[in-house]
Formats: structure tokens, C-alpha cells, sequence
């Protein structure tokens, strides 16, 4: 008997702990929808989930669950960070080579489609060399932060 209280409990825990992670997903996805439609604000949608875009203090904007925008992003290359958390950018994983993103800056939404991903060491700077090609990088820490985890997207 005294078995079959543990099980059901530590259950009941981990049914608990696994909707306290959901229900903060969803409050934050409605945050994020609320503050888009009150405002025109930058943004990234990844399957239809939508993550605010923000630069300034990469600190704040990390530690606040938005996506940075590294200050070296131009017209044409785009460097988005993003923690590797359920909230923000361990949706990136999921991402497929032809699969699209969409990216709202300055009011103008435009399409793109990831045409690579994988890993780099962290002191690998080569990803931020500028090309003619319109992309976006989404770059999040993998491996105990001891790597980056990239995906490119082109503008097609």
C-alpha cells in the first residue's frame, strides 16, 4: 500500500511540474500576442509561435525570455540570439532544411527558408562574415554551453 502511495504521488508531481511548464508556455505565447497586437513590434515565428525581438542590453533581453539582435545585423544578415529554453529557441531544433520562418521587422513581414543548421564551437566567428545573400542566423547555446547551435535561413 505504502508503495502505491509513493508511485501515485511522485506521479501527481511530475503531472504537476510538466503543466506548470505548459501553462507558463501559454502564458507567455499570449503575452507575446498581446503585446504585438496593442504595438508594432519586432518579431520571429517559428511554427506559428511567435517570440519578440529585441535588442539593447543582450543581458536584459536574454534574461526577459525575448530574442536578441546581435548589433552587427544589417539590411541583409540578421544574427538572432536566443536562450535554449522551451520558451525561446529550443523550438530551432525542430527546424528542417526547406522549412520557413517568418520575420516581422519594422512592420514588413517576410518570409524565409532554413537551408542549414547544426553545430559550431563557440569561438567560431566565421558565421558573422557578411554575404550578399539575405539571411537570417538563429544561434542558441547546445552541449552545456560549450557550443552554439546555428540555423540559416535565406530569403526566398
Amino acid at each position: 500500500m505504502l508503495k502505491k502511495l509513493i508511485k501515485f504521488f511522485s506521479i501527481l508531481t511530475i503531472l504537476l511540474i510538466v503543466s506548470s511548464q505548459e501553462i507558463n508556455e501559454i502564458k507567455y505565447e499570449i503575452k507575446v500576442n498581446n503585446i504585438i497586437h496593442k504595438k508594432e513590434e519586432d518579431y520571429i515565428s517559428i511554427n506559428n509561435y511567435k517570440l519578440l525581438i529585441k535588442s539593447g542590453d543582450e543581458k536584459e533581453v536574454l534574461d526577459n525570455n525575448f530574442v536578441y539582435m546581435l548589433p552587427n545585423s544589417d539590411e541583409k544578415n540578421i544574427f538572432l540570439a536566443g536562450h535554449n529554453n522551451k520558451i525561446v529557441f529550443n523550438r530551432i531544433y525542430n527546424l528542417k532544411e526547406n522549412d520557413n520562418i517568418y520575420l516581422n521587422i519594422n512592420g514588413n513581414l517576410q518570409k524565409y527558408t532554413v537551408t542549414e543548421r547544426g553545430c559550431i564551437r563557440v569561438n567560431d566567428t566565421k558565421i558573422f562574415l557578411k554575404n550578399d545573400t539575405k539571411m537570417v542566423h538563429l544561434i542558441t547555446c547546445t552541449n552545456n554551453n560549450q557550443k552554439r547551435y546555428v540555423v540559416k535561413c535565406e530569403k526566398k
